[in-house]
């Protein structure tokens, strides 16, 4: 073992693998010192040994003393430089008998994609439209495959884990070894791009495989070239992220991810802003505050980045004082049986307070953990649904939902009668168009046909025959069960209706606030204090209507303290 100083470029490659389960020991041999270490670290090393000649490796388990609190936290900040400052990153993605299988169709497909893609020279073109959104192809890969070998790939733990995506991104070459065999790592993210395209004609459990989920993600980082987030993600995008993966630290899903961080990149460790620096002595909620704090003041949509990802999953939950309410528990992956997407993630440009933006810093205060947001009230919750959880229809019966939500829309006072397709159509989708437009009818058609086989279903188990329909009839109308999954329908004191979270009850207060594109849904709390239960969708409000669309709003706002 040697001592070197980043400064002086010293030659090693750096070992990039995951722990697993650090109780279960192995032993190197130092110097004629017996060091114990995680057997994964053993295994790791004996895997990229070389036979005749010397390799310096810097590997964690080893090169960090892991009882040191201060060494540990001293280290984290330096970890974007030591991988940075590596010829090469070595990741070990461990042992398997369908290594050489699967490293054949990895460079099968990659050849598919150069040939597809002009050697990749139309590779955004190819995969996504325009405005954003995937392109699915119309047809499956054309290479012989062995697809469970690339599904076993795709499946090895190294691809759920978070302190490895900060390695990858931070070094400049990435070669996975994979029992025997070399598998270039930007090679096999590009092949993840190609799964994701081909997902209709591929099996559900490739697509669903740890790699096959977020490797397109794991690209925007990596591609130098042609990744959207090679520099860096902003804060919010980076702990969302980050919210997918495992640590066994919980405060390590922020310390983990500052690699991803724009903010971050080129800083010295002193240089990482003060609300952001790794600190073990502090207690997780604490460190998601501060990190939330440094997050909503970062760019023009950093309000919605973060209150976005609120989900609270019970009452109890939300009226637990000991965790702030405005703050996202990022220690927990997304679930979808109990959490709710954001109604701004893969919906219309929102723009429910006008592009009026928020005058100052909402974490400005005296106590940090109170969010001083400003807005207007817009009315109170007077009536919701049953919480719609489509996957269960034994906990929800299909027919009582759409029977309690239909009975709440006519409620409303929205023009005509016949308007209700219509807006109901636009709640449940968290769409809003326009009489002319041909996928608003379509989608309105299609709605109504939906529920309708919805009712004919005596257990409330959807059939799959829906799909049959005209694609982007379909489309839209699933995009219903997306939105409307894990969330409840609501009537609001003045009428209108929404969609707002799954712990929505009659007397919240829905509010349209200054830098944010979704309105959002408060509970007054003691000492003047509110909770926040989470971003809504609310008819008639998303496009500014109640600030005239301008920046500086029409209607006289006031100040809501958040805890």
């Amino acid at each position: 073992m040697h001592t070197v100083r980043l400064d002086d470029s010293p030659a090693f490659e750096t070992v990039s693998y995951v722990w697993g389960d650090a109780s279960v020991r192995g032993a190197l041999l130092l110097q004629d010192v017996t060091v114990n270490v995680p057997a994964s670290s053993v295994a790791a090393l004996r895997r990229i040994r070389l036979e005749d000649t010397v390799r310096v490796v810097w590997i964690d388990a080893v090169c960090i003393d892991q009882m040191s609190i201060d060494e540990r936290t001293q280290q984290v900040g330096l970890m974007r430089f030591v991988y940075g400052a590596a010829f090469g990153n070595l990741i070990f993605l461990g042992e398997s008998e369908t290594a050489v299988s699967a490293s054949h169709t990895v460079t099968l497909l990659y050849r598919e994609v150069l040939d597809d893609t002009d050697n990749l020279k139309d590779l955004y073109d190819t995969l996504w439209h325009e405005g954003g959104g995937w392109k699915y192809s119309s047809s499956g890969f054309r290479s012989n495959i062995d697809v469970h070998a690339l599904e076993m790939l795709l499946s090895v733990p190294w691809f759920t884990r978070l302190w490895v995506m900060q390695e990858v991104t931070a070094a400049r070459l990435n070669t996975c070894l994979y029992g025997a065999v070399k598998i270039d790592l930007s090679m096999l993210l590009t092949v993840t791009l190609w799964v994701e395209h081909k997902f209709m004609h591929i099996p559900s459990s490739l697509y669903r495989s740890a790699g096959g989920t977020i490797g397109h993600e794991v690209w925007e980082f990596v591609d130098k070239a042609q990744g959207g987030r090679a520099q860096g993600a902003s804060v919010g995008e980076a702990l969302r992220f980050a919210r997918s993966l495992e640590a066994t630290q919980a405060a390590d899903k922020v310390f983990g991810a500052l690699g991803l961080m724009e903010c971050i990149s080129g800083a010295t460790s002193a240089g990482i802003p003060a609300l952001l620096r790794p600190d073990y002595r502090k207690d997780y909620p604490e460190v998601y505050r501060d990190a939330a704090r440094y997050a909503l003041n970062e760019n023009d949509d950093s309000l919605d980045e973060i209150l976005g990802l609120v989900s609270h999953r019970s009452q109890e939950e939300l009226e637990d004082l000991s965790r702030l309410s405005w703050v996202p528990r990022w220690e927990r992956p997304f679930d979808g049986s109990r959490d709710s997407t954001s109604i701004l993630e893969r919906r219309e440009d929102f723009s429910a307070c006008g592009h009026a933006r928020f005058p100052g810093d909402p974490g400005t205060g005296a106590d940090p953990s109170v969010l001083h947001l400003v807005g207007r009230e817009v009315a109170t919750v007077e009536e919701v649904s049953p919480v719609f959880d489509f996957e269960i229809p034994d906990g929800n019966n299909i027919q009582e939902w759409q029977a309690i939500v239909c009975e709440i829309s006519k409620k409303c006072r929205y023009g005509e009668p016949a308007d209700l397709d219509k807006i109901l159509f636009s709640v449940l989708t968290a769409r809003q168009r326009t009489e002319d437009d041909v996928a608003f009818r379509s989608g309105t058609a299609a709605l109504r046909q939906r529920w309708r086989s919805l009712a004919d279903q005596e257990d409330g188990v959807v059939a799959s025959t829906f799909e049959e329909q005209e694609p982007i009839s379909w489309a839209l109308a699933i995009g219903a069960d997306q939105v409307c999954d894990n969330r409840r329908v609501l009537r609001t004191s003045d009428g209108r209706l929404g969609i707002g979270p799954r712990v929505t009850k009659k007397g919240d207060m829905i509010t349209v606030l200054l830098g944010c594109a979704a309105p959002y849904v408060m509970r007054k709390h003691d000492n003047n204090q509110y909770r926040l239960v989470g971003d809504c969708y609310l008819y008639g409000v998303m496009h500014g209507q109640l600030t005239g669309g301008t920046e500086q709003p029409e209607y006289e706002h006031r100040s809501f303290a958040v805890r």
